[in-house]
């Protein structure tokens, strides 16, 4: 869990350039398969479901009617995401400069695009940055946090604030006994390049690159997130 979002910093530039920072489908639609059943036995604690059946899920806005009521626009949303420019990287530390310099989002913004029903009294949201593309389709993203389970989530939205698709693509997850890995790079080319792994808590130290798999997320121009299984970087 981060520290509690910091309220006495300035916003981050809206122009900034941090390189190194940072439907339901069928099972005909299922694109991806595993080479091997027993790695991704040891890999399913943390690969998105959205990976699994090749598409992220259909954006949804939650507690319309209280969202209503605290008077959250498309636009001021957005306002909450600084611009960047591309390339951008995703991992444990990222958050950490985001946490110290974003302002943090309103109730309302989060009853209104944000918030699910798993959500609990110790899930928290804080807007990390934001790319529009040229098609006028925004590209956020954003970190949840629960008490075992921190994911950096990208979220498409199209000119009149209509959320299209979201998916997490990066973050750390814990059962607590093994914890799962998920690093992400999101290139010039609205692609998202996801690499993922686990090990024992207690037994880090032994973790195999071998059993690493990797993952590429599409951003589609029309806002639609596509995935597919790539190749081990690892793999002899």
């Amino acid at each position: 869990m981060t520290d509690k979002h910091k309220t006495d910093k300035e916003h981050i530039p809206h122009e900034q350039n941090e390189e190194s920072c940072c439907d339901h489908s069928t099972d005909e639609d299922t694109t991806l398969q595993s080479e091997s059943q027993e790695v991704e036995d040891e890999l399913e604690l943390f690969i998105p479901a959205e990976a699994q059946t090749g598409k992220a899920q259909k954006g949804q806005v939650i507690h319309k009617s209280q969202s209503e009521l605290l008077k959250v626009t498309p636009g001021d949303f957005i306002k909450f995401f600084p611009k960047v420019k591309l390339p951008q990287t995703l991992n444990e530390e990222s958050i950490h400069t985001f946490n110290q310099y974003n302002k943090p989002f309103t109730e309302g913004a989060e009853l209104s695009y944000l918030r699910e029903p798993t959500d609990d009294e110790f899930t928290e949201y804080l807007p990390c940055f934001r790319i529009k593309t040229e098609e006028g389709i925004h590209v956020l993203v954003y970190w949840k946090a629960g008490l075992m389970d921190h994911h950096y989530y990208v979220m498409t939205m199209d000119k009149k604030g209509n959320i299209i698709a979201k998916t997490p693509i990066a973050g750390i997850r814990s059962d607590g006994d093994k914890v799962a890995r998920l690093y992400a790079y999101l290139d010039e080319d609205f692609v998202v390049h996801m690499m993922a792994g686990e090990a024992k808590i207690d037994r880090e130290e032994e973790y195999n690159p071998g059993d690493t798999k990797t993952f590429e997320a599409e951003i589609l121009p029309d806002g639609q997130i596509i995935f597919e299984e790539t190749d081990n970087l690892f793999d002899e």
